[in-house]
């Protein structure tokens, strides 16, 4: 057998038990995350993180070359830390943990198979992958109350500017002339901000400008997010005065988080343009 031949099945055989290392090691986290993915609409978008970061690491290895490659036992540390972190989140059922496993073991592997250069590239596209990750509850609740008030404090003020509404605020319920309509937790914006931070993040990586404008563009996904969740809590609180409590409940609940979303959705890709924009003629 010649030595491209010898070559070859060696990285076969080497692939082959990293997928195989990796099925045993997470047959248990990825049912978890998928029935996630399925059944909890604030991560619906989990499935679509893993083929973002595939992507991403495509285009963080275009430019090198198998000279680049130069295999790390330092990449051990992490790659067994990892394995560490899913053997203890397994035994105490930290289905969040498991999840962070994920992303040090692929990063551990990058770096004893590649080397600290391809380590140093997959950083972000690896980590990518904790958008996929459900937060948890004990967390996301947290922050999801911090935001529901925040949002219907907000949503009061501008619409009580207007004077066009007779309304009332008391706490996250918001008393109208026609009845009370609750801000559930659907309605926090936390959702829409973990939307817009993935697709900041996935601007940012793309994008060739300096890197503080990457992080800036990151960071204006936080209050677009949030502008726009406020924006929808106004025009719920609108139609409901106008057409009755029920139409806040109906698919105008549905409909309206698609359509502010598509508005953050464009400031973000706007914020992005103008960047651009400044990159080329800046």
């Amino acid at each position: 057998m010649n030595t491209s031949k010898r070559k070859k099945l060696s990285v076969y055989v080497l692939t082959t038990s990293v997928i195989v290392c990796l099925s045993l090691l997470y047959y248990q986290t990825v049912p978890i995350l998928v029935t996630a993915w399925n059944t909890n609409p604030d991560y619906s978008h989990g499935y679509i993180i893993p083929f973002i970061s595939l992507y991403m690491i495509w285009y963080a290895l275009g430019h090198m070359t198998t000279s680049d490659i130069h295999p790390s036992n330092w990449g051990l540390i992490p790659l067994i830390l990892g394995v560490v972190i899913q053997v203890a989140a397994v035994v105490g059922s930290e289905h969040f943990l498991q999840g962070v496993s994920i992303i040090v073991v692929l990063w551990g592997l990058s770096f004893y198979l590649g080397g600290a250069k391809i380590a140093s590239r997959l950083v972000l596209p690896i980590s990518y992958l904790i958008f996929m990750i459900p937060l948890p509850s004990i967390i996301w609740n947290k922050f999801s109350f911090i935001l529901k008030l925040y949002a219907t404090d907000v949503a009061v003020y501008l619409l009580a500017l207007t004077g066009q509404i007779a309304l009332m605020q008391e706490g996250n319920i918001i008393h109208l002339s026609v009845g009370s309509l609750e801000v559930a937790d659907a309605c926090s914006g936390l959702r829409s901000l973990i939307s817009m931070l993935a697709l900041g993040v996935l601007l940012a990586f793309i994008s060739r400008y300096a890197l503080w404008k990457k992080y800036l563009l990151v960071f204006l996904a936080i209050p677009i997010a949030m502008a726009a969740n406020i924006l929808r809590l106004m025009i719920l609180v609108v139609l409901a005065d106008r057409y009755g409590i029920s139409i806040a409940e109906s698919f105008m609940h549905t409909l309206s988080g698609v359509l502010v979303f598509a508005v953050g959705f464009l400031l973000l890709i706007g914020v992005q343009s103008f960047l651009i924009f400044h990159y080329k003629h800046g």
